[in-house]
């Protein structure tokens, strides 16, 4: 096992992630069988074990991806 066989999956998740609106970093290698990637926007995380029975995990596919509220800034004047 190796990233060889990792690769078709991280382009699957890849795209799957697209259509939810989310835009993933590029994947960490954790191990040999551990991959896992985070969404730029909203920080949710996937990741990839070769060795599990689902070997994708992660909340990214069950929501669309939404910005978290920006916080204001206070001005002061003088």
């Amino acid at each position: 096992m190796g990233i060889s066989e990792a690769l078709p999956l991280m382009a699957e998740v890849k795209k799957t992630a697209h259509l939810n609106n989310h835009s993933l970093t590029n994947f960490n290698i954790l191990s040999e069988v551990k991959y896992s990637a985070i969404c730029k926007i909203c920080k949710q995380e996937v990741s990839i074990d070769l060795t599990a029975e689902l070997p994708v995990s992660g909340s990214l596919f069950i929501e669309a991806c939404v910005k978290p509220p920006r916080k204001k800034k206070n001005q002061i004047s003088s």
